[in-house]
């Protein structure tokens, strides 16, 4: 139902909708090179061993393969006692830095982002174009949108006028998306 007409394998580290697998992303039970594409999404804040989970993702994408990656950055304690870690867009960058090309993005504050993420192609991907870097940007915008219930933006502008605006900043400018094309 996530993919409909494409064939997937859905893994997590317990059951699941849309789980196929339950693996440990520090060791995963896949050949090298065997997967096109990898999307972990809000995954690797939940990976013991993060540096690990990348080396093994690293391993498994095909060389003309594409890895996009979503961390939460400025977000509650969430799957409690399993959530060890925030990742800013140089900490992508600098796990990612063996990938040939990257997009880096984040949403929010430029010291506050609300999320980071990273699009990384594998060794034979083709070149990312300007072009390909102005879609992305346009489809993040479309679909990572977190729009705030209009009684959260009152609460939050009642609350701001009390104690400031820092607080705040990450969901006031929750619309800003900032990315940049590295290759």
């Amino acid at each position: 139902k996530y993919f409909p007409g494409k064939q997937y394998i859905g893994m997590d580290m317990r059951t699941g909708p849309g789980v196929d697998s339950i693996e440990n992303v520090e060791e995963l039970r896949r050949d090298s090179e065997t997967v096109g594409t990898v999307i972990a999404l809000n995954v690797f804040e939940h990976v013991e061993r993060f540096w690990r989970g990348f080396e093994e993702v690293q391993r498994i994408l095909r060389r003309d393969g594409l890895l996009l990656v979503s961390c939460p950055f400025y977000f509650h304690i969430h799957e409690f006692p399993n959530d060890y870690w925030r990742f800013t867009p140089e900490g992508l960058r600098s796990l990612l830095r063996k990938t040939p090309a990257q997009i880096i993005g984040y949403h929010g504050p430029n010291n506050r982002p609300l999320n980071v993420w990273a699009l990384a192609s594998g060794n034979d991907y083709p070149r990312i174009t300007e072009l390909q870097h102005s879609l992305f940007r346009k489809r993040i915008r479309q679909y990572a949108r977190q729009p705030l219930a209009w009684e959260t933006k009152v609460r939050f502008r009642i609350s701001s006028l009390l104690s400031g605006r820092g607080p705040f900043a990450p969901y006031f400018d929750a619309e800003e998306f900032k990315t940049q094309l590295l290759d």
